[in-house]
């Protein structure tokens, strides 16, 4: 995918590729972390709970590339979101994705692979 269809279709895993893809520049990237966590709490928990495959993935880059700022606490309860997230992509009907998206079905299932990963961690 381009930066604009990653852009029009992923807007939160574009937003944790533009954290990850600041990484010498650590005042920005520690302003997009933030911001991107806000976002996912309000998209998950307050906004009705958004739970789709985009806000997964993004969470994983959230927590992978940005562990070390997360205090224990906080990495722990981000941990759980994503594990409740995939329970629900694993329900019926789980993933509201739009058809633009296009996941493949491996996708969800690289989904919670990733999230068994990062829990073993």
């Amino acid at each position: 995918l381009t930066s604009e269809e990653l852009h029009d279709h992923r807007p939160y895993v574009w937003k944790a590729v533009m954290m990850v893809s600041s990484l010498f520049d650590a005042s920005r990237q520690v302003r997009l972390a933030e911001k991107l966590l806000a976002e996912i709490a309000m998209a998950t928990i307050a906004d009705g709970g958004y739970k789709t495959l985009d806000v997964l993935q993004a969470l994983h880059l959230l927590i992978g590339w940005y562990h070390y700022g997360l205090k224990g606490p906080q990495l722990t309860n981000l941990l759980f979101l994503a594990r409740s997230l995939c329970v629900n992509l694993a329900a019926p009907g789980g993933d509201v994705a739009s058809a633009a998206c296009k996941y493949s079905e491996l996708d969800t299932a690289r989904a919670i692979a990733a999230t068994y990963y990062l829990n073993t961690l």
